[in-house]
């Protein structure tokens, strides 16, 4: 599984560039879904992991930190966010294939549509840089560097119910941080309870 994985990718990505995408067919009847170039791959040993997921209209993603991804869009079209509200990339709509590299940018994706949205992941992450699902919540209390997060619910923002207590050691603390500010991690480091840094949400989520 893992070397046919592998071989699609490296059919795919011979060197690609950030959310390309490419629909080109010839008389032979043959179709060119992705043919772009990058120097964006992590290079050494790598991770590749496929999934295929279905969301429905209004559905989302967690926050992501992570490497590039190809992804095959098979019904709707896929919306990548970053901080702030950011429009990263669109992927669609179906059928698309699309590369899409956050450059250390945190994202999540969303459908936008009326309709299912039915899609591949791909994740091409360095063994030293895989994917991180970041926690968002409330903060409930401040101890020098370590913050303690009421979570929320990873699809919709919300506080998860019943509640769910995180504990963060954050590597540099914002100054202006304060009880009751929304926050999100940034390179959550779910073992060890650390983070890098938090960074407060102007809404549930952005």
């Amino acid at each position: 599984m893992k070397f046919a994985i592998g071989m699609l990718c490296t059919a795919s990505v011979i060197a690609l560039s950030p959310m390309a995408n490419a629909h080109e067919q010839d008389t032979s009847g043959r179709q060119d879904v992705l043919n772009i170039e990058t120097s964006d791959l992590p290079q050494g040993k790598v991770k590749i992991t496929a999934i295929e997921r279905t969301h429905p209209p209004g559905a989302r993603t967690p926050w992501h930190t992570s490497g590039p991804k190809l992804i095959h869009i098979m019904q709707g079209t896929l919306t990548a966010y970053g901080l702030g509200g950011r429009l990263l990339n669109t992927c669609g709509p179906a059928p698309k294939v699309c590369f899409f590299n956050p450059n250390e940018e945190m994202w999540y994706f969303r459908n936008n549509g009326q309709t299912p949205m039915r899609f591949m992941l791909i994740s091409i992450d360095a063994l030293d840089k895989l994917t991180i699902h970041e926690e968002v919540g409330q903060v409930s209390a401040i101890k020098n560097r370590q913050v303690t997060l009421m979570a929320g619910d990873l699809m919709s923002g919300r506080l998860a119910a019943p509640e769910r207590e995180v504990i963060v050691n954050v590597v540099d603390l914002p100054t202006n941080l304060a009880v009751g500010d929304r926050v999100v991690t940034v390179r959550h480091d779910a073992k060890n309870h650390k983070a890098r840094t938090l960074v407060k949400l102007q809404t549930e989520w952005q």
